[in-house]
């Protein structure tokens, strides 16, 4: 595919030497005009980066970079927000030519193991760093005491070495008014979705990755995810797990860890197998199942094997696709409501026959 007519477009897009932000998104060319960002380090008169009055700069996606800035004068000294999102093999951050930064913004740097040693002389109050998962530490001397905002997400090397009071680096964000490791936020509902490598979630041994004070959790897309660790999340009220299509159980604890559960939502987890053992939490008021054909197959009225873990639940809702439900599925859930998503020929008239002999059924 030809992409040439995006360069000749932004080699006519050269900015004004006063500029003072740019962002390139959807770049689809293989090089970039004499003005642009392969080209700037022998082109760099032309466009002016360095000219004080850039003051804020955004680099991402570029999978060939390992070494940002390759040289000092890439950047201009003068700058005070610096982000560098999706270089997926950066291995080098220099940033000791940017006496005046105040805000760095590490993203999605999968091969970054370090921070640079001269970042205790940068003159930083905000430092975001995000799924840089193979970052190991904080710089040996430590960080700015300008700081005065720490946020790490999804960094579970650094995390680990986070933890308050034992971490080998918590002595290092001490100073800082807030500090945000993941565990730390003051939050109440966590999503997580679309992450192809993720095997076991939270990853950590410890419990340290989620708030232990969360209150809903949704895990959408993960579709290598076998083990889900929930024993830490004890206030968790509602759980939502859809397409983790290679996760066949839920957690064994699952009854006594979430004593706090009412709401339990598993959509699109084909290979989902069956309920816990030792059943679900007895707080649990709202079940709903959609797509889950094993699953689905073991919670038949009566006669399915993990029918019994859910006979005290209020509400239940099936998306059932595998059969037509026996006749008399309504006779055990008359003390509250039994609710069957259901598109199958001739589902209405068993259903109708199946409720003849209810009396007390609250909602259908």
């Amino acid at each position: 595919m030809y992409f040439g007519g995006e360069m000749e477009i932004l080699d006519q897009l050269q900015p004004h030497p006063n500029l003072e932000y740019l962002e390139i998104h959807g770049y689809r060319a293989e090089s970039f005009p004499d003005w642009g960002c392969k080209k700037l380090l022998a082109a760099r008169k032309q466009w002016r980066l360095y000219e004080p009055s850039l003051s804020s700069f955004t680099i991402g996606n570029w999978e060939d970079v390992e070494t940002f800035p390759e040289e000092a004068s890439f950047l201009p000294h003068t700058l005070r927000s610096l982000t560098v999102s999706g270089l997926p093999n950066l291995k080098t951050l220099r940033l000791d030519h940017l006496p005046y930064l105040e805000e760095l913004n590490l993203v999605s740097c999968g091969r970054l193991k370090s921070l640079p040693d001269s970042m205790p002389n940068i003159p930083l109050t905000t430092l975001r760093l995000s799924d840089c998962r193979t970052l190991e530490s904080l710089p040996e001397k430590g960080l700015p005491s300008s700081l005065d905002v720490l946020h790490v997400s999804f960094c579970p090397l650094l995390e680990k070495r986070l933890q308050r009071e034992k971490g080998e680096d918590w002595r290092h964000i001490i100073h800082i008014s807030h500090q945000w490791p993941l565990s730390e936020l003051p939050l109440k509902s966590f999503t997580i979705g679309t992450w192809k490598e993720v095997e076991t979630f939270p990853e950590e041994s410890s419990d340290t990755f989620l708030p232990p004070y969360l209150n809903s959790l949704t895990i959408s897309g993960l579709p290598n995810l076998k083990t889900l660790r929930l024993n830490h999340l004890g206030y968790l009220r509602e759980l939502d797990v859809r397409s983790c299509g290679r996760l066949k159980s839920l957690p064994d604890s699952m009854g006594y860890d979430l004593s706090f559960l009412t709401v339990l939502r598993l959509s699109d987890c084909r290979n989902l197998e069956s309920l816990p053992e030792e059943g679900l939490p007895p707080a649990l008021k709202v079940l709903h199942v959609s797509f889950c054909p094993l699953l689905e197959k073991r919670l038949q009225p009566e006669k399915g094997e993990d029918w019994r873990h859910i006979l005290h639940i209020r509400f239940v809702t099936f998306t059932s696709s595998y059969s037509i439900l026996p006749h008399n599925q309504l006779r055990q859930t008359t003390e509250g409501s039994f609710l069957v998503e259901c598109c199958c020929d001739g589902f209405l008239t068993a259903l109708a026959e199946s409720m003849q002999d209810i009396e007390d059924l609250m909602m259908i």
